[in-house]
């Protein structure tokens, strides 16, 4: 008992040196706390952005705690103005409390940046910045705002899309008018560029005043604005004065993301005036309109004096929010890869700005470039120069009383792309869709017998209704009235859809509209939103019928025929070598007179009982005819094998008739073909060239193949011996609709982009394809394909059958083939060497010589 006491206080005096130890924390490597920390703009004035980031700190720590049990906390340290001392001193302070990443400033005016980004560069930290004034791509600050250089971008682009030609330029600061002076096409234009500089907001407020006077002296109109938000603020304010905000005849164009927190820091009723500004295109997160009102209340809480009159968020609020959960998502993927953050906040590993040591590793910056999330501006992720990517923004148009309440999106801008997608060239408020329906394309929703309206549904509605969102227009459909996609007949007239565009009956033609050269020769296409086939439809053969010599099926005529001359001539060598070798069986007297010997009878026994996997009487003696023997042996074992399983799924699986496998034996076969009626597929077999493509074409008009609808051709398929011939993605649906008996035979052929048709030189053409494009790249095609086919499927998965349970052929089994013959040449060699062995290196039993003597 006392040597287990001393035991015990030994342990607890080793370890109180390591408790009390500085570098005690190097045990902890499961530390589960993460500092953020963030930079404010006073001590005193508590910011949207401030509160927001705060918010987000606690919103994300509880989810963090609740799944995983990790702790994120934020701090937050104060920063003068343009004081590098004071910038230095903070961000070393929050460094030095833990801090593996830096927010700020959380506050849009007032803190210089670039102090910042230089600080956190030097120690190899992370920074998020809601700032978009400068944009470096040398440093570790992530922006999450677009900069004021594609705001510029896309103010240029508005001008340009309303073709002004006489208009002011109010701007402050030069970089803001890089782009207007280096447009060629801006610069054939009229234009007078004002900057917006001064001290302090009275001095803004009457140079906003003077400039707004010379406009009005000189009869201008048209105002573009590249200014921040206060700036933007005051001009407006001003302009309100004068009541430019109130007459339609003036019209703004504001290069800024937050009209709505603008309108909040102006007072007065604004009227008719022409507003056109930017945004990010709404989201729809979850919680998060909660998640704003609480961002505003809280704000509101804590600037009682300050806010009374706020009721919008700003959107650098907005921001700071997102850019805490872009850090708790990194958080959380380190977690799971790690099972640790040690990575991340291991004591040895955090940075010094006393010691001059940076952050050691980039495992959090990159990181941080490959995260993807949805935040409450959109989506966020990172490109290799670490700006931001994956946003939308929409160019909105209004009356300045109106344009909060109820804008109307003339363009998107995509951070992918170039240009903007108009929709300001759809000049109709309603576009003419002519439709043909087709399942899953188009088809009826909702019938009302009484009023007679009907609802639609399918995979292009909902294409079209995403362009409708995109494009900001509206449409109205119906239905073609022959039917048909649309051909040219011999009075060089168009019928169907194309008819429908050619004669402008319609803006759009909707279904699964191939685009061919013949058709764009009379009207427009969009880009494909699908590519896919032609492909023969067919009824499902069922059940095979009964055999009596199923036992055959597995293998081919022409394996069974090589399987009987492979035993045959395995039998014949094994009866010449026993003759030959002078080991075998046959230079035994005792075992050849006892009928033992390996004879051709008896090999032929042995071949075939090893067949049938049975024993024999006589088996090979001789090491070459032993050699044949296993080569043998081995070639039987692989052959029962593949018969065994093969039989074994001929005898389980449901199996098919004989079915037509390529457009050759269709042309062979007893059975109809159909097409559609106008349709690519159809035109496509008429007009070839081709002797196959001529002779099915004929079929087609002797089986009166050509049907209407396609509900028609797949009615006429269940019927039975009929071949339909239509797109690939059509026929994919019918396979999966009950009562799930259909089958696409053989390979697809042919090439059918699907496409939306549209008048000839159509002015949407272009926004169209774009946004299909977009729509490519979102994924949003993947997923109404697998909305309107996948999901909505009726049968199994194992309904679509291929039809090719056929037996195996030769060409599968040559291998083993080989294999046979290969023993044979070996064994042939042995033999050839026990020959010479006997003949020439064992000696010859010596014979005795009797001699006879004779005695007289």
């Amino acid at each position: 008992m006392k040597d287990y006491i001393n035991y015990w206080i030994l342990l607890f005096l080793l370890g109180i040196p390591v408790l009390l130890s500085p570098d005690r924390y190097l045990c902890q490597a499961d530390n589960l706390h993460v500092v953020a920390g963030g930079l404010r703009k006073s001590n005193m004035e508590v910011t949207q952005e401030q509160v927001a980031y705060e918010y987000g700190i606690r919103y994300f720590h509880n989810r963090l705690y609740e799944l995983y049990k990790l702790n994120l906390s934020g701090i937050t340290d104060f920063v003068d103005q343009e004081e590098f001392l004071s910038i230095q001193n903070s961000v070393c302070n929050l460094v030095a409390r833990n801090s593996i990443a830096l927010f700020g400033p959380l506050a849009k005016t007032g803190v210089s940046t670039s102090l910042i980004a230089l600080m956190a560069k030097s120690l190899n930290i992370p920074r998020f910045s809601i700032d978009n004034k400068e944009i470096h791509t040398d440093d570790t600050t992530f922006y999450l705002a677009p900069s004021e250089n594609m705001m510029d971008t896309i103010a240029v682009s508005i001008l340009k899309q309303f073709n002004w030609h006489h208009f002011f330029v109010i701007f402050d600061g030069a970089i803001r008018l890089e782009k207007l002076v280096n447009d060629p096409m801006v610069n054939t234009w009229h234009y007078t560029a004002n900057e917006f500089m001064a001290s302090n907001r009275t001095e803004k407020q009457q140079l906003a005043k003077t400039i707004l006077q010379t406009a009005l002296r000189r009869n201008i109109t048209k105002f573009l604005i590249n200014c921040d938000e206060v700036n933007i603020a005051i001009i407006l304010q001003q302009a309100y004065e004068f009541k430019m905000l109130n007459d339609v005849k003036y019209k703004w164009i504001l290069s800024t993301l937050d009209l709505a927190s603008i309108y909040d820091d102006m007072t007065g009723k604004f009227g008719d005036a022409i507003i056109t500004s930017m945004r990010f295109e709404p989201v729809f997160v979850r919680d998060a309109k909660r998640i704003e009102n609480d961002i505003l209340q809280e704000y509101k809480n804590r600037n009682p004096i300050r806010s009374e009159n706020r009721s919008i968020l700003r959107v650098s609020a907005k921001l700071a929010f997102d850019s805490v959960e872009v850090l708790s998502k990194v958080i959380e993927d380190t977690f799971l890869t790690h099972h640790s953050v040690y990575s991340l906040n291991g004591p040895e590993l955090l940075p010094n700005c006393y010691e001059n040591k940076p952050y050691p590793y980039d495992e959090l910056i990159q990181r941080i470039q490959s995260v993807r999330i949805r935040g409450l501006t959109g989506i966020i992720h990172y490109d290799a120069d670490k700006v931001r990517q994956g946003y939308t923004l929409q160019i909105i148009n209004g009356t300045a009383e109106t344009i909060l309440k109820d804008p109307a999106v003339i363009a998107t801008r995509y951070s992918s792309a170039n240009e903007a997608v108009w929709s300001a060239n759809i000049r109709q408020p309603r576009l003419k869709v002519a439709m043909l329906l087709v399942k899953p394309f188009v088809f009826i929703k909702e019938f009302d017998p009484i009023t007679g309206t009907k609802r639609y549904q399918g995979f292009c509605i909902d294409i079209l209704e995403a362009l409708k969102e995109m494009l900001g227009f509206e449409y109205e459909l119906y239905i073609v009235e022959d039917h048909q996609y649309g051909q040219e007949l011999p009075n060089g007239t168009w019928n169907g859809l194309i008819g429908e565009l050619a004669y402008q009956k319609a803006d759009i033609a909707l279904a699964d509209l191939t685009i061919t050269m013949h058709r764009e020769s009379v009207v427009d296409f969009t880009v494909p939103y699908l590519h896919s086939h032609s492909a023969a439809l067919v009824r499902h053969p069922g059940q095979r019928e009964p055999d009596l010599f199923q036992f055959f099926f597995p293998f081919k005529t022409e394996v069974w025929l090589a399987l009987v001359i492979s035993s045959v001539l395995v039998s014949l060598l094994l009866g010449w070598y026993n003759r030959l070798s002078p080991y075998s069986w046959g230079k035994n007297e005792s075992v050849r007179e006892a009928g033992q010997d390996q004879t051709f009878y008896n090999s032929m026994w042995f071949t075939y009982s090893s067949l049938l996997q049975q024993g024999a009487e006589t088996t090979p003696h001789g090491l070459s005819s032993r050699i044949l023997g296993s080569s043998w042996w081995f070639f039987v074992l692989i052959i029962t094998q593949t018969y065994t399983a093969k039989l074994t799924a001929f005898l389980s699986v449901t199996q098919m008739k004989p079915v037509i496998n390529s457009l050759s034996e269709l042309s062979e076969s007893s059975y109809g073909v159909g097409v559609i009626k106008g349709g690519h597929t159809g035109y496509q077999f008429n007009s070839s060239q081709r002797p196959l493509y001529q002779k099915i074409w004929t079929k087609i008009q002797d089986s009166h193949g050509e049907v209407d609808t396609v509900q028609d051709g797949i009615r006429k398929v269940r019927d039975g011996d009929f071949v339909f011939l239509i797109d690939q993605v059509t026929a994919d649906y019918y396979i999966l609709r009950r009562p799930c008996n259909l089958l696409i035979i053989g390979k697809p052929f042919g090439h059918s982009p699907l496409g939306i048709g549209l008048q000839k030189g159509s002015p949407y053409a272009k926004n169209f394809s774009l946004s299909i494009l977009t729509l490519q790249d979102r994924g949003y095609i993947d997923y109404l394909r697998k909305k309107w086919w996948t999901d909505r499927s009726q049968c199994n998965d194992g309904a679509e059958v291929s039809g090719n349970n056929n037996g195996i052929g030769l060409h599968f089994l040559a291998g083993i083939f080989m294999t046979l013959f290969i023993g044979l040449t070996i064994s042939y060699v042995f033999l050839l060497m026990e020959i010479g062995y006997k003949n020439f290196f064992t000696e010859k039993p010596k014979q005795d010589i009797l001699i006879h003597t004779t005695v007289a």
